[in-house]
């Protein structure tokens, strides 16, 4: 509890970082989750949105309210653009704002990931504290969804199952990558001159990657259940890990056409993976 009290009691803002696309219902329970973290006066949300109309209006029209009123006294940032960008480049542009606001840490917030209540106070205190420079939360399950929450699917173990299907190196029961990344929460000043990846698959691993390269941060990894974290996974994604791997390799080159034909290659044979991934384990499903 006494890392809780900790950033209630400091005057350090803490931005949450959202980059969402055609995810209305996605967007409506993650910005449910949001307005339901303690500490909220110290809060900075940023919503970076790239959808063909504003995802805004639908989200408000379910709430009942405007977002700013319902994420009060947390402030509003949401960032809109007609023009389509890959999702590093969205939390690129978050994290601009974040500093722009002048926020001393920035936790990412997958718009379909679910946490509990303590989330943003958890991992921004041994920030705060000066403890740690960076922090991760463990998933304590997985869920895999359809593209939208009208619709989802609770596999129970597929995903290990799923994990093992693509890629034969993992054994049941062990995660092939480590989704960790997904709840990354870290110092806005170790950024200052860093983008992320121009990509939409792994972007959040790569750009850690290179923060670890260039600024040696601590980095703490905090227990399951503190705080509660359900990581959720698309099968549309599931193949990146295999790609990213051999991107992060190359990293200072990554426009370097060395680099592109490989993970086009890689792309389309994991892509083929899990396909065939997918069948062996529908299969294999308790019934």
């Amino acid at each position: 509890m006494g890392s809780l009290v900790l950033m209630a009691t400091s005057a350090v803002r803490v931005a949450v970082c959202v980059v969402t696309f055609e995810r209305p219902q996605y967007l409506s329970r993650c910005v449910e989750q949001i307005a339901r973290q303690r500490d909220l006066s110290q809060i900075d949300v940023i919503i970076v949105d790239d959808s063909t109309s504003s995802c805004k209006g639908a989200v408000e029209a379910g709430l009942g309210c405007s977002l700013e009123e319902y994420l009060r006294p947390a402030r509003l940032v949401y960032d809109y653009s007609v023009e389509r960008r890959t999702i590093g480049a969205k939390r690129t542009r978050g994290l601009s704002l974040a500093a722009d606001l002048g926020c001393e840490v920035i936790a990412t917030w997958d718009d379909d990931d679910v946490y509990g209540d303590d989330r943003v106070a958890a991992q921004a205190a041994p920030i705060i504290a000066g403890d740690a420079d960076a922090t991760l939360a463990t998933p304590e399950a997985w869920r895999w969804e359809t593209d939208d929450a009208s619709v989802a699917m609770s596999w129970g173990n597929a995903p290990a199952k799923l994990a093992a299907a693509i890629d034969p190196r993992c054994e049941l029961g062990l995660e092939l990558v480590d989704e960790a990344i997904a709840s990354l929460c870290f110092r806005v000043s170790l950024a200052a001159d860093l983008k992320y990846p121009d990509l939409s698959y792994d972007e959040d691993r790569l750009f850690f990657a290179d923060l670890k390269r260039r600024r040696r941060p601590r980095c703490r990894r905090l227990p399951p259940g503190r705080p509660s974290y359900v990581h959720v996974k698309h099968p549309s994604a599931a193949a990146a890990g295999p790609l990213t791997r051999l991107y992060a390799a190359n990293l200072g080159v990554l426009a370097s056409p060395a680099v592109a034909l490989p993970l086009v290659l890689s792309a389309v044979f994991g892509a083929s993976r899990l396909v065939a991934g997918l069948g062996r384990v529908l299969i294999d499903l308790p019934r």
